[in-house]
């Protein structure tokens, strides 16, 4: 499951919209946030049933956040309903202008 992005360098003035490729037989995907990427503290947290998610941060989350995804099957025995995490991705918000760096 890797992120993906029609530019190198993509850059938004709203909510960032995640995207991930799907996994076979995921049924959820959660998606953490957090400001560092080692140690990863998450801050915010979101479930979705989709393959993207608008990310809640805006201009007054000012600095550099990571968010990473991960799948979850339901049909699976409980345990081993959860993938593992994908690498985390950057994201720099400057003022008005959102920057996912890959």
């Amino acid at each position: 499951m890797a992120p993906v992005a029609a530019t190198s360098r993509p850059a938004v003035f709203a909510w960032p919209l995640a995207a991930w490729e799907p996994a076979v037989g995921a049924t959820m995907y959660q998606v953490q946030l957090s400001q560092s990427a080692y140690p990863w503290s998450t801050v915010k947290m979101l479930t979705t049933e989709s393959t993207a998610a608008v990310l809640p941060l805006s201009k007054f989350d000012a600095g550099t956040w990571y968010y990473r995804v991960r799948a979850l099957d339901a049909s699976l025995p409980v345990g081993a309903q959860r993938g593992s995490w994908s690498t985390p991705i950057r994201v720099e918000i400057t003022g008005n202008r959102v920057t996912v760096v890959t």
